[in-house]
């Protein structure tokens, strides 16, 4: 369960709730320009900007739940089962593993634009990152100030879908997600007036539960009417956005009994290049910054948030 949400007004904001049961022991990491990373199908590759996210490190390599680069270019990672298909590496394509997405997208391209050009050649494939833990079910939301695609592995292909929302959730496909959000024409911010007009109902059927549907409407509903403003009060319409879209602990047991809540909300700001990490168990936010020609140390930095 996650939500991922990209917000573009007279400001760029783009950020996530991560939803999980386990703690990862995540940090920043810094990714810098020039660095050498090295893919398991694709060799080594050396990283054209440089970027900031949410992760850790494994033999160098940096493992992004989320990111953003320094051109502004940002990615998101979300639990995709029972429809991520995952292939065999290919001599046709670019065989990228579902783990090397993020970083290989923000190290390579500027923009929204570049990234779905290379994404028309990549092959997600079935790669496992160790034995111990096999390869994860994902889509990605990948945006820039300009718009947002969802990307997602089929069994027909690789799908790059114009997500028009800016929102991305879990299961189903970004396109079900956009079909079912039809189905609530009449929401809308105006007060609800009756019995004149009985379809201006305002936010009467607008779904308030826990569900991947029910969070993608949410989210879907509040980034569209968003007002343009301030730069502070775009981020705290965002946050509280992302608020809105929160699973609190307990409120959601899955099948095998584990507890599924908000580990962490992420805010990505695009001008500033800074990431403000908030967790389930912190109270204060922690804010951490690229430099401002968008350049890190010459190997990667892992900082803890706090």
């Amino acid at each position: 369960m996650c939500t991922a949400v990209n917000l573009t007004g007279n400001f760029h904001f783009f950020g996530r709730n991560l939803d999980l049961h386990c703690d990862y022991g995540e940090c920043a990491v810094k990714l810098p320009r020039g660095y050498a990373l090295s893919f398991r199908h694709e060799g080594e590759i050396k990283a054209k900007y440089s970027a900031l996210g949410c992760g850790f490190t494994v033999g160098g390599f940096p493992l992004y739940f989320d990111a953003m680069n320094s051109e502004g270019l940002c990615g998101a990672g979300l639990n995709f089962p029972r429809c991520a298909h995952y292939m065999t590496a290919s001599r046709q394509h670019c065989n990228i593993c579902s783990f090397e997405l993020i970083p290989y997208v923000l190290s390579q391209c500027k923009d929204l634009r570049e990234a779905a050009d290379m994404l028309s050649r990549v092959n997600i494939t079935d790669d496992s990152f160790s034995e111990s833990y096999p390869a994860t079910p994902l889509h990605w939301l990948f945006a820039d100030k300009n718009g947002s695609i969802a990307v997602e592995p089929l069994d027909s292909g690789l799908s790059v879908t114009n997500a028009k929302t800016g929102v991305l959730t879990n299961s189903p496909r970004y396109i079900l997600h956009e079909t079912n959000l039809k189905m609530y024409p009449h929401l809308s911010p105006e007060a609800p007036t009756y019995p004149d007009a009985p379809l201006a109902i305002g936010t009467v059927s607008l779904p308030g539960g826990l569900t991947s549907e029910d969070r993608f409407v949410r989210a879907s509903y509040f980034t569209s009417n968003c007002k343009k403003g301030s730069k502070d009060e775009e981020r705290g319409s965002f946050i509280s956005i992302l608020s809105a879209v929160n699973v609190p602990r307990g409120s959601v047991i899955t099948e095998s009994g584990e507890l599924h809540y908000t580990r962490y909300t992420s805010i990505y700001d695009t001008a500033s290049q800074s990431l403000t990490y908030c967790s389930h168990g912190h109270v204060s936010p922690s804010t951490i910054t690229l430099t401002s020609n968008g350049e890190c140390a010459s190997e990667l930095e892992v900082v803890s948030f706090y």
